[in-house]
């Protein structure tokens, strides 16, 4: 829930800079879904290439259920569509990043079209309507985009505020994942505004976690969004090698964790170099194409306008 108010704040200062709906939503689709693809394609072989049956024993139900039976190339054409998570389960995050992805910018055009005075009203109204609609989901992004910044205006020059207004956000944030039913407004909006409370407070001030801006910290946020799709199919892979050397040797929960974390952060740099990447770069490149037909259109419409 975190991450998707961290993207509508990462997102709207990008579209704010360049407000090329094209160009914008190429850029995205690339920087979401090749690593995506790849994520559910590498976790379908693991689990096809990689098995033990019968089923051993003592593994927990939640562990059994999303690979025995072997999975089928229905749900693997299920999750590569979006339509289920059942090959990679952490891609069910995909689609409500595409969707805020895509609504964003409607949003912001909204407040750049509205005065600075109005900008509140505008937020609680749009906020209300989001409510009750079924794409309640937006208001994660919705809230990084305004309500985040706001609060670092807010706490711009009050520097002794930074870590309680962060603190009180990560207590709120924990209180409402432990009782979270996704998608319901009674936790997407709690939830919402207590993200844009922690990220207010550190963009409110430089000094702030300024430890956040050490290079192997940073190195683990260009890898995180691969480390975030392929821990779960090493995670299976380590578990399978776990239970193999059960007879020779005993790995607990522990070393299975220790392990898949350490394999994890390679295969997400290496994923990143190669997929990441390449992905990122195509979709500028394309999003380039775009701009030029686009920008003509709008000094046309310009030239056209009587205002």
């Amino acid at each position: 829930m975190f991450f998707f108010v961290l993207s509508g704040y990462v997102l709207g200062c990008a579209i704010e800079r360049d407000s090329n709906f094209v160009g914008y939503i190429t850029r995205r689709f690339f920087r979401l879904v090749p690593p995506f693809v790849f994520s559910v394609l590498f976790a379908f072989a693991c689990v096809t290439l990689v098995r033990i049956d019968p089923m051993p024993f003592g593994l927990t139900d939640f562990f059994q259920r999303p690979f025995w039976p072997q999975p089928t190339l229905d749900q693997l054409s299920d999750n590569l569509i979006l339509r289920s998570s059942w090959i990679n389960g952490p891609t069910w995050s995909i689609l409500p990043e595409l969707v805020g992805s895509f609504f964003l910018p409607v949003l912001v055009w909204l407040h750049r079209s509205t005065s600075p005075r109005s900008q509140w009203l505008l937020f609680v109204g749009l906020s209300t309507a989001i409510a009750f609609s079924p794409l309640r989901l937006l208001f994660w992004f919705y809230a990084g985009f305004f309500l985040a910044k706001k609060i670092g205006d807010f706490l711009t020059g009050r520097n002794f505020l930074a870590l309680p207004v962060f603190v009180v956000g990560f207590v709120f944030l924990r209180a409402v994942a432990e009782h979270a039913v996704y998608y319901k407004t009674a936790t997407v909006f709690p939830s919402a505004i207590a993200a844009a409370l922690m990220i207010g407070s550190v963009i409110s001030s430089q000094s702030f976690m300024r430890w956040t801006e050490l290079p192997p910290v940073r190195f683990l946020g260009r890898v995180s969004f691969s480390f975030y799709l392929l821990h779960w199919p090493i995670f299976y892979l380590c578990a399978m090698l776990a239970v193999a050397c059960r007879p020779v040797i005993a790995v607990g929960n522990v070393g299975i964790l220790l392990l898949t974390i350490a394999t994890t952060l390679i295969a997400a740099a290496i994923s990143y170099q190669y997929v990441e990447i390449p992905a990122i770069r195509s979709g500028k490149y394309l999003s380039g194409l775009f701009r030029s037909p686009v920008e003509s259109m709008a000094r046309r419409w310009r030239a056209a306008s009587p205002n």
